[in-house]
């Protein structure tokens, strides 16, 4: 049986001591295409980074790195064949408001001294689709998931839960909202009183809707 999540790699700066976790990335198309937030690559050069497939595949640095003008989207194309333990993800999911998608990546563990990356599996529905314009200056055409997106799962794949081979999207960022003001509370200081608000956050995970760059992927990634 095809198991994808078997494509879903770590990538690491190499150029420290020790190597730092930048993010996750994925197999598309190909073994040796992997998809990735840009965010996580920054400008490193190709040289600079390497990606980890934790399900055999070993440690492999990229031949190339593509970036997109707009979006926070980036392709590192690996040498070779790849690995034959890679399934790529192949195909675009149809996607709609309340699809339930799963997720998986390898969000940084934060509890301890040392955060080390940990693959995770997620679950959720999608909310709504936007036009997201992201304060770190990137625009794409996103949707908005109903679970949080911690930290290393940027770069992850998002896809369909009866068929996992199905891609609907890349997760990028998470955002925060203020929808529930807990309480409030008034302060009396001397001959001075103030009003203090308790607001409760709510963490929504974006992805990048993959299918709206398709331009992108077919002219670095043609369909076969």
């Amino acid at each position: 049986m095809r198991n994808p999540l078997r494509a879903v790699g770590l990538l690491f700066h190499v150029n420290g001591d020790p190597a730092s976790f930048l993010g996750t990335c994925f197999a598309f198309r190909r073994p040796t295409h992997f998809l990735t937030a840009a965010h996580c690559l920054g400008e490193l050069a190709e040289a600079e980074v390497a990606i980890v497939l934790p399900h055999g595949g070993g440690v492999q640095s990229p031949q190339a790195i593509f970036r997109h003008p707009k979006a926070d989207l980036a392709l590192l194309v690996l040498p070779g064949d790849g690995t034959p333990l890679t399934e790529p993800f192949g195909y675009f999911a149809r996607t709609g408001l309340g699809q339930p998608f799963n997720a998986y990546g390898f969000p940084e563990d934060v509890f301890g001294n040392d955060p080390a990356p940990t693959a995770r599996f997620f679950s959720g529905n999608i909310q709504r689709f936007m036009l997201h314009r992201s304060h770190l200056g990137y625009e794409y055409t996103a949707a908005e998931m109903s679970i949080g997106a911690p930290a290393g799962l940027s770069g992850g794949p998002l896809f369909t839960p009866d068929a996992p081979w199905l891609i609907i999207g890349l997760v990028t960022e998470n955002l925060r909202s203020t929808t529930f003001l807990r309480s409030i509370t008034e302060i009396q200081d001397g001959a001075s009183v103030y009003k203090e608000s308790f607001q409760e956050f709510i963490n929504y995970g974006v992805a990048l809707v993959l299918q709206s760059q398709s331009d992108f992927l077919d002219e670095h990634i043609p369909q076969t």
